[in-house]
């Protein structure tokens, strides 16, 4: 079909400039997804790593505390008794 606004390049090739326009605002929307989707992933991966960093600090916290609450040592008891 003829083309009603057409644009030609310098290497001679002949496109509409309409297709020209929508090509560019799918590219446009494509792009915008890909971005959402790539700071979606992102904050993922930086709520797992948070998470990570929480539970690993339980943990050595729980560690602590079973260590503080073990049984009395030797040397700890006959301070305390003197």
């Amino acid at each position: 079909h003829p083309c009603r606004d057409p644009v030609i390049t310098p290497e001679g090739f002949l496109f509409e400039r309409e297709a020209i326009y929508e090509f560019i605002l799918q590219k446009r929307k494509d792009n915008e997804r890909a971005l959402a989707a790539w700071a979606a992933q992102e904050a993922a991966d930086a709520e797992e790593a948070a998470q990570g960093r929480r539970e690993a600090e339980a943990r050595s916290i729980e560690a602590f505390e079973r260590a503080q609450s073990g049984p009395v040592t030797a040397v700890a008891a006959a301070s305390s008794l003197a």
